[in-house]
């Protein structure tokens, strides 16, 4: 799909092609995501997934599990650069302990 949910195919068989599927399986799964769910989470759209629109399907949902994907990149990057920047003060503080000037 691509930023605003959008995933381009042409028919469920170019789908099942790309996800190197059976046609079956792959119409069954487009089945299940495109039917409410009485038991989502989520009960916006009925707890649909994606809906048919012409030349593919939107996933529904996808800016806000986006969003979500965002912030955990973002906390994951920041959780690294405060592990590096910890190290870094520790071997600073190990090198200036170890290098005393001896009169």
């Amino acid at each position: 799909m691509d930023e605003d949910g959008y995933a381009h195919f042409a028919s469920i068989a170019n789908l099942a092609r790309r996800a190197v599927l059976d046609l079956d399986i792959t119409e069954a799964a487009v089945k299940v995501l495109e039917s409410p769910d009485p038991d989502s989470s989520d009960p916006e759209h009925d707890g649909r997934r994606i809906e048919r629109v012409p030349g593919g399907w939107m996933v529904l949902n996808a800016r806000k599990y986006h969003s979500l994907t965002t912030r955990a990149i973002a906390k994951k990057k920041s959780n690294e650069r405060v592990k590096r920047f910890r190290e870094k003060k520790r071997c600073d503080s190990a090198k200036s302990k170890t290098s005393v000037t001896v009169m």
